[in-house]
């Protein structure tokens, strides 16, 4: 029986959301700056799509409740000459009772739609810096990002929705850039040449997965994002006279 999604309901509002956020700033010994950040998060009234009696018609509603919670702990420490360093650590939550976005685009069957949403990533840690090597006009960049895997939802050959939404997660994600500078003058203007390696530690951390139940790969992580050698050139602007 084919699907049939209506909008018949005239009492239809605008989606709202309602944002409380508040911050802690510390200013430690060394110029090092430490924050931490909390941020609430909670939508109303967003449009989806539910069953009516007739289990092959979906009425478009406001019974979409998103929700978001997060603390945020940063450190950060400006040096001499703009080299500078900055890390930090995220727990949060981000769910919904609407995740999947049923549509006639989404033909998927979900009896309970509620869940994690797809960029849900509890733990994650983010570091980056800048810093002067021995030899003169030499730099080192680095940027480390490690976070929780996100979600994904697990169905059969039919495209049912089998378990809870977003009941499994891909491998943890990690990725390590390391890239050296060397900072130069050429005709008045100052140039920087980068060069070195994204994903250097060459993590997997795949794109894609076999999520369909029966399948001779049933849950194979596909996509490898590899180790990429990678050349940069930056323009600070003209020299100081």
């Amino acid at each position: 029986m084919p699907e049939v999604f209506t909008i018949n309901n005239r009492n239809l509002k605008a989606p709202r959301s309602q944002n409380w956020s508040a911050s802690l700033d510390q200013r430690l010994p060394r110029r090092i700056d430490a924050t931490i950040n909390y941020l609430r998060r909670r939508g109303e009234n967003g449009f989806t799509y539910l069953n009516t009696l007739n289990p092959s018609t979906f009425t478009l509603t406001n019974d979409r409740r998103d929700r978001y919670d997060a603390v945020q702990l940063i450190v950060h420490q400006t040096l001499a000459e703009q080299y500078e360093w900055m890390a930090s650590y995220t727990r949060s939550q981000a769910a919904s009772n609407a995740v999947l976005d049923l549509s006639v685009d989404q033909p998927l069957k979900v009896i309970n739609n509620f869940g994690p949403m797809p960029w849900d990533a509890p733990n994650r840690f983010l570091g980056w810096a800048y810093l002067p090597l021995p030899r003169k006009n030499y730099a080192i960049a680095v940027l480390a990002d490690a976070r929780t895997g996100f979600p994904f939802s697990v169905q059969d050959q039919y495209g049912n929705i089998v378990g809870a939404v977003d009941s499994h997660r891909y491998p943890f994600n990690f990725d390590l850039n390391i890239h050296v500078e060397r900072r130069f003058t050429l005709r008045g203007y100052r140039l920087g040449l980068r060069v070195g390696f994204n994903n250097i530690t060459n993590s997997r951390n795949p794109t894609a997965v076999n999520n369909v139940i029966g399948s001779p790969q049933y849950l194979q992580f596909l996509g490898n994002e590899g180790r990429h050698l990678q050349f940069r050139i930056r323009f600070f602007g003209r020299t100081v006279k």
